[in-house]
């Protein structure tokens, strides 16, 4: 074999050696970064999401808080587990951070009270008591219901604003007041709180008329002053 022959196989060997080379260090790079990603979740989601629920039992937020991220970055569609968030950061008093993950699950049902609610709550927890109240007030004008007043009458009470949680209740029991004792109940409360005695003894008196052996409203009555009787209760159709 002449020498010319010889360089050319050494060549040959030289760069079948390197190919071979730069094979194998690209199977190892693939090893390692398959056993990198395996690597870098070490719980299923089913264990991710009980940890975060046994987290936000327990009161531990900023816990439950982590495993609830984990579990929407690997799965960002859990509209259930982005709801829970939104509540754990609520709980943290973050309610800015809450807001979006509670749009985003209302943004998938626009009918849930519970949903709307608590976008709404966000916003008046974050200061912006107007804007969360006009929220709510523009989805019950879309789906009138009593849940939707009660929570509308709720949020009004938690801002200090009580006439608008009056006639929030006022509108839940013209809605619902012919068939529960719910929004009467209601209404004795939050006219109990605020002194209004005489408005109050009114509600219970309703109340007695769908129960007239109702424990809270006897309780409330004579704490009023009262002594309820065979004929104390009054008809719905009597106050509204």
């Amino acid at each position: 074999m002449g020498r010319h022959e010889e360089y050319v196989m050494q060549a040959r060997q030289t760069r079948f050696m390197l190919s071979g080379s730069r094979f194998f260090a690209g199977v190892a790079a693939a090893v390692l970064l398959i056993a990198g990603c395996s690597s870098q979740h070490t719980r299923s989601l089913a264990m991710v999401r009980a940890d975060g629920n046994a987290a936000f039992a327990r009161g531990n937020y900023e816990l439950a808080a982590a495993d609830y991220e984990e579990y929407l970055e690997r799965k960002p569609g859990a509209i259930d587990v982005r709801y829970r968030l939104g509540q754990t950061l609520m709980a943290l008093g973050r309610p800015g951070e809450a807001e979006p993950h509670f749009r985003a699950v209302y943004d998938v049902n626009p009918l849930s009270i519970e949903y709307a609610r608590a976008v709404a709550e966000s916003m008046v927890a974050s200061g912006r008591t107007g804007e969360g109240l006009a929220f709510m007030r523009r989805y019950l004008e879309a789906h009138p219901n009593a849940d939707g007043y009660f929570a509308l009458a709720e949020l009004a009470q938690s801002a200090g604003i009580p006439d608008d949680a009056e006639r929030a209740l006022r509108v839940a029991a013209r809605l619902d007041g012919g068939d529960s004792p719910e929004p009467h109940r209601r209404l004795a409360r939050f006219y109990q709180a605020i002194g209004d005695d005489a408005a109050a003894v009114q509600r219970w008196r309703v109340v007695l008329f769908f129960d007239e052996t109702d424990a809270e409203a006897h309780r409330a009555l004579r704490a009023l002053g009262q002594v309820p009787g065979p004929a104390f209760a009054l008809s719905p159709s009597e106050v509204d």
